[in-house]
Parts: C-alpha cells; sequence; structure tokens
C-alpha cells in the first residue's frame, strides 16, 4: 500500500504478505525485512558492478558476486523456513528478481575473465589455472541454478 498507494487483494499479493511477514504475522517479518534489504543491496551494487565491467576489474566483480550469492543463501535459508508452497516461493523470488540478475551478469563476466586469464598463464606457465577454471565453472553453474530460479 505505500508504494502504489492502494492495497492489491490478488492471490499474489495476499500470499506474499502471509509468507514474507508484511501482514500482521510477527514470525515472517525477517523474510520480509530481508527481502527489503536485498532490494535496496542490489540497487547500490548495481552501479558497482557496471563500473567494474567497464573496467575490466575482475576482482571487484567476484567479490560483488560474492555478496550476492551470501545474500541468495540468507533468503533460501529464510524461505525454507517459512515453507511456502512453490508458487508462493517462485513469487517471493521474483520479487527480488535484481537479486537473480545480477548474480547472472557477474556469472555471465568471470568465465570470460578467467579463460583470458588462463589462456595467459598456459603460456606463463600458471599454477593457479585449475583452481581459477574450478571457480569459473561454479560461478557458472550458480547463474544457471539462479536463471532457472527468476
Amino acid at each position: 500500500q505505500q508504494q502504489w498507494g492502494f492495497q492489491c487483494n490478488c492471490n499474489r499479493c495476499k500470499a506474499e504478505a502471509r509468507y514474507t511477514g508484511s501482514s500482521s504475522s510477527s514470525s515472517t517479518a525477517p523474510l520480509s525485512d530481508l527481502l527489503t534489504q536485498t532490494y535496496e543491496t542490489c540497487q547500490s551494487l548495481s552501479e558497482d558492478l557496471d563500473s567494474a565491467i567497464d573496467n575490466d576489474d575482475t576482482t571487484t566483480i567476484q567479490q560483488i558476486q560474492q555478496q550476492l550469492l551470501d545474500l541468495q543463501q540468507q533468503i533460501e535459508i529464510r524461505i525454507r523456513s517459512v515453507k511456502p508452497p512453490a508458487n508462493v516461493r517462485r513469487w517471493i523470488q521474483a520479487s527480488i528478481y535484481d537479486l537473480y540478475d545480477l548474480i547472472s551478469l557477474c556469472a555471465d563476466q568471470l568465465p570470460a575473465a578467467a579463460a583470458a586469464a588462463s589462456s595467459s598463464s598456459r603460456s606463463h606457465g600458471g599454477s593457479g589455472q585449475r583452481r581459477d577454471q574450478k571457480s569459473a565453472a561454479a560461478a557458472a553453474a550458480a547463474a544457471v541454478e539462479t536463471e532457472a530460479l527468476a
């Protein structure tokens, strides 16, 4: 109601309110707070990520990706604790689409950087090549999973 000036009574809005704590239920209030925090964090990190991508700053991209993955883990734990039906779970996840979008964007950027570093370290005999490839593969797998959720 605060955002749009009216209270919607559609099934999705009622279900989200019930499971996220934006209704009178105090037992689920932390999920609502976490979703709001996630939205605000994504808005803040979006500009930082764009800048890091423009500057080919893979270290910053990796740091942002880790922050986002940590948030995703917190949200998934909290969603599981309130045990919503599958459709409500998808609605809740859709409400923080920006999180999944930014995670995917990070994953898209890091394999390209890892491939460039890999070919460079191959010519220089780098020892961290296998670890970098595993990291890139893990990031790509996380992106695939988040895209399926979003």
